[in-house]
């Protein structure tokens, strides 16, 4: 069984997911595509591809998310 995460950084549809698609994360941290995959590239997302689809640890949108949350 998958863990919940039950944070308020997440919207209520994506709670019960372990990882995120690129346009889910980008619906949360209300960012394009391309800033994803730059910020993939930075280090600040983790990713995993399946077979030729990207997954984002969820994690690491809630901590990003915090992140931005707690700057402004």
């Amino acid at each position: 069984m998958k863990n919940q995460i039950s944070s308020t950084n997440v919207p209520e549809q994506y709670r019960h997911l372990q990882d995120l698609t690129i346009s889910q994360a980008s619906q949360v941290l209300q960012v394009s595509h391309p800033t994803i995959w730059r910020l993939v590239k930075k280090g600040m997302l983790h990713k995993y591809n399946v077979g030729r689809s990207a997954r984002i640890h969820i994690e690491s949108v809630i901590s990003l998310r915090g992140c931005t949350d707690a700057e402004s």
